[in-house]
């Protein structure tokens, strides 16, 4: 084995050679500075004060210009200094006459002071900003308008891009153990490149977020490897040094950004200039070394003996032959096939101990899905009942209700209560709707009107007529608005008013929702393999609690999001520590049941939050409905048991040895004592990782179609459960429907599975629900007539039902297509392919605006696509399933028996077992169970 340490005695703990390579490789994190700080330019915050283009058109009377503004803007005191301004969301409402008869000058201050305006009507700034732009030309802060309402937007910018250093941390940290530091360095800045260009482009406030979000991961994935090589490059003695050397840099990038942003003070620009660098930067491939304590792990030592004796000879040295000696032996010692995650920062002593109760075996004996287990898992499928309450809890916390501009000089007018139509049609524009062509009031203007007006208006008054000739001006909602609420009292689209420039923020309130199921999908799944799915299961209960009760009282839509952010982690760490107790308390042959039981329960759920929804009408009250049953859930503590298999994983024998003996006293039956003290074989303990699933063609095409069934199902289960409202009738009616049609869906779906199989199966359901949901929006008004419009919510219920099913059978497919060194690993995969699919449906279902039936066809296109393109996958039924890498590149290249119930009652056990390729003979311990292996005839 090299040693490398000892060869630094030589080399020098911190030689040129060192230097050279870690003098480089900083220069490469520059970028890094300047994207972390560069928000302070890129929303550089301005003065701002409402635009009047009146002053434009007025005559020779508006030669003073600051005398207009003062006559067209109110004026007022900052809250910090009490100094004077212009205020900046609001102005007068002024027209062309008026400003040419404006006597000059005009001393706002204290006519304002006075009461000079008492009783002006003043607008919201409907004719968008005017923007000081003698320091900066531009900013995301005077393009994307983000003032008065859209105020809270800037810092959210800027959280989200944290957000995504956090992740980039998370994932590229451990991709830099796996692939190596100098890899994920070079991917880091190409994706820096690649996404700090699109930020450039950015044609939207969404989009940069998103953009600006992947930049942050990708100076995570340069940061941190640069770091690491540094400390890795040299001896224990400098690593202090070298530690620090990289903050320096930071330092120094620092200093450059502010350079930079002193000579370009164009917002695009300046960002093209802190991205493109990374593209020279690219060219430093060949230059820069892999990190030599790396390839000493992996056992790569002939590349580590090249580096030591290139950095001898740049450094003057000469080293002895005994730094280079090594056996193999030492080699093979030193050499790690493993794969490593952050959990092992952490994991404890006791995953030495080896496992000494043979499980399977005892499930012969206490039976595949007894009692016992049957108790377990419906007490912990119970614990499940509230998560659908808060996976769909945006199709009635986010309701999207009619409204228009509110008119507050009704009020002041003091018109009957009756006359209130009157006023609105005289108050507020016209206009045909995009969804049915039919008239109502325009939702985001009114006319410019004053209490006077509406005093002595004459009512009843005609204004859809009036309306395609009325000439006068509009403004903006500058009083609020009004909100239908015959059907709910309230809901956050109400309160937080996501309406009009802001109505695009009820379907990112759901994606950032989803959001959280993926991150809690990875965080909570590698939690359970430390700590236990017991101990998963109740913390995410809790935090479910806790952040769901923190929902009901939170004061504005960011602290919404983010409270929902982290109540959809919490769901993933419920619903999956259960489903995954599920799955290891029973046989294989009860999987397939077991695993559909959690979609069972989850239906369930769907039809209680349908009812709850009916009798809460106020969002408030909604959530706090939803959250607030964990505190009986918590309860349950002393009736789950922890998973027999996670405990003998961990050598916690004796405990997975009660459970069994308990089981057996519930199910009436005796195990064995040698079954209790048989050691269970293992065959592998290699870890693979999602690089696995792709590294060869077969297994690659297979978990792409996979991945994308993954996707489609989510993103249209999701699209028609949110997306209930637009259906004809009762929404809650077909809310509980929807939920209702999927019990029979998954009953029917787990009955077919094993007559037709898997393949037929998928593809049929899949096809289904895109017809369904193609045709279901033309059997709906305005294309038939509304006594029809039970046909178009029978269609749909249909194509909810048969993407249930689908959702069921994607589990199976991706479990029984790959290999078992990697099934838990393509679970996994397809499972955030599923998430990426629902955090995209939300934005789907807001395509309605352009067309209302787009939503179905968009989701109806791609269940056809991903239910054909199942068509070319081996089908799974009865087959042996593959076992290694090989296996699973192999698998139904060739055709295989299959082998179904009856054959398995009729010739015995023993003609079970079957290998791919060539048949095998296998061998079956005493108590009738396979050890893994395999012998060839």
């Amino acid at each position: 084995m090299v040693d490398f340490d000892g060869a630094l005695e030589y080399l020098g703990a911190f030689g040129k050679y060192q230097k050279l390579i870690y003098s480089l490789t900083c220069v490469l994190t520059l970028p890094v500075a300047w994207h972390m700080l560069a928000m302070t330019f890129l929303d550089a915050k301005v003065a701002f004060h409402c635009n009047v283009p009146e002053i434009r058109h007025a005559g020779p009377g508006t030669e003073n210009y600051s005398c207009a503004l003062n006559y067209s803007i109110p004026w007022e005191q900052e809250k910090e200094t009490k100094k004077w301004k212009l205020s900046g969301c609001q102005r007068y409402s002024v027209s062309n006459a008026s400003l040419e008869t404006a006597e000059c000058p005009f001393d706002a201050i204290n006519e304002t002071a006075l009461g000079y305006f008492n009783g002006a009507n003043t607008s919201s700034c409907n004719h968008g900003y005017w923007y000081d732009t003698s320091q900066y030309h531009s900013s995301i802060f005077t393009e994307f308008d983000l003032v008065c309402g859209s105020s809270e937007l800037n810092q959210f910018a800027q959280s989200m891009y944290m957000v995504g250093v956090l992740l980039g941390a998370v994932v590229f940290g451990q991709l830099s153990d796996i692939m190596g530091r100098k890899k994920i360095l070079f991917l880091g800045i190409l994706i820096q490149l690649v996404f700090g260009v699109a930020v450039a482009f950015s044609p939207n406030y969404t989009l940069f977020v998103v953009f600006r979000a992947f930049v942050g991961a990708s100076t995570s994935a340069v940061f941190l490897p640069c770091f690491v090589i540094g400390t890795e490059l040299v001896a224990p003695s400098m690593r202090t040094w070298a530690g620090t050397i990289i903050e320096i840099v930071f330092a120094i990038g620092y200093l450059f950004l502010t350079l930079i942003a002193y000579f370009i003070r164009d917002w695009r620009t300046f960002q093209l200039v802190i991205s493109v660098p990374n593209a020279v930067f690219l060219f430093a491939y060949p230059l820069v070394i892999e990190s030599p304590r790396w390839l000493l792990s992996k056992g790569r030592d002939e590349e580590v003996v090249a580096i030591i004796r290139k950095a001898a000879k740049v450094n003057g040295v000469t080293l002895p032959d005994e730094v280079f000696k090594h056996n193999k032996s030492d080699m093979e010692k030193s050499k790690d096939e493993r794969t490593y995650t952050v959990i092992d920062l952490v994991r404890t002593p006791n995953m030495a101990k080896k496992s000494m109760v043979n499980f399977d075996a005892s499930l012969k004996y206490i039976g595949s899905y007894g009692k016992y287990q049957k108790i377990t898992y419906y007490v912990v499928l119970a614990l499940c009942l509230t998560c659908p309450f808060h996976q769909l809890g945006s199709s009635f916390l986010d309701a999207e209700v009619d409204y228009h501009c509110a008119v507050p000089e009704s009020r002041a007018a003091e018109r009957l209560p009756n006359e209130t139509e009157c006023v609105w049609n005289y108050s507020i524009p016209w206009e045909r709707s995009t969804e049915g062509g039919t008239w109502r009031y325009t939702q985001c203007s009114r006319y410019t009107v004053t209490a006077y007006e509406l005093g002595n208006l004459s009512c009843p008054y005609d204004a859809l007529n009036i309306t395609r000739n009325d000439t006068r001006p509009t403004k903006g909602c500058d009083g609020g608005y009004w909100y239908d609420t015959s059907q709910y009292k309230s809901s956050i689209f109400m309160e937080f008013n996501l309406v009009c420039e802001k109505s695009t923020l009820n379907s990112l309130s759901q994606s950032i929702y989803m959001a959280g199921v993926l991150v809690g999908a990875i965080g909570f799944g590698q939690l359970s393999d430390l700590i236990g799915r017991k101990k998963t299961l109740f913390i995410s209960l809790l935090l479910m609690l806790v952040f769901g009760v923190v929902v009901a009282f939170s004061p504005e839509y960011i602290t919404f999001v983010i409270m929902r952010f982290i109540v959809g982690a919490s769901v993933s760490g419920v619903f999956l520590s259960a489903f995954v107790i599920g799955t290891e308390l029973t046989g294989r042959e009860d999987r397939t049941w077991t695993g559909t039981l959690p979609h069972i329960s989850f239906a369930i759920g769907y039809m209680l939050y349908a009812l709850m929804a009916w009798g809460i009408r106020d969002w408030r009250q909604l959530q706090l409905a939803m959250a607030l049953p964990n505190i009986i859930l918590l309860f349950a503590w002393p009736f789950v048991i922890e998973s027999p298999r996670w405990l003998l994983s961990r050598g916690r024998d004796e405990e997975a040895k009660q459970i069994l003996l308990k089981a057996a006293k519930v199910n009436k039956v005796t195990i064995p004592d040698e079954v209790l003290e048989e050691k269970a074989h293992k065959k592998d303990v290699k870890q693979y990782t999602a690089i696995d699933l792709i590294r060869t063609p077969h297994l690659r095409l297979m978990n792409i179609i996979c991945c994308y069934n993954w996707m489609v199902v989510s993103m249209v289960y999701y699209g028609l459960s949110l997306n209930t409202g637009s259906l004809a009738g009762n929404i809650y009616l077909n809310f509980f429907i929807s939920g209702a049609v999927e019990i029979p869906a998954y009953y029917l779906s787990w009955w077919l599975l094993d007559i037709i199989g898997r393949i037929k199966c998928h593809t049929g359901f899949m096809i289904l629900s895109g017809v369904a949901c193609i045709v279901a929006p033309y059997l709906a008004p305005p294309y038939v007539a509304d006594h029809l419009a039970p046909l178009s919510v029978t269609l749909a219920m249909i194509g909810k039902a048969a993407i249930s099913a689908g959702f069921n059978i994607v589990f199976l497919l991706s479990a029984e297509l790959n290999p078992t060194a990697i099934r838990n690993v393509g679970v996994g995969a397809g499972s955030m392919f599923a998430r990426l699919g629902g955090v995209i449906s939300p934005f789907v279902v807001l395509t309605n605006k352009l067309w209302l039936p787009l939503p179905f066809l968009i989701f109806g296109g791609l269940s056809i696509i991903g239910g054909v393109s199942v068509v070319i996958l081996p089908e799974t039924l009865g087959a042996e399933l593959p076992e290694t890498l090989e296996e699973g590149e192999n698998f139904g290249k060739k055709k295989k028996k299959k082998v179904y119930l009856s054959d398995i009652e009729k010739n015995g056990k023993d003609n079970q077992v079957f290998a791919a390729g060539d048949m095998a003979e296998g061998k079956v311990d005493p108590y009738g169970t396979t050890n893994g292996e395999t012998t060839p005839l």
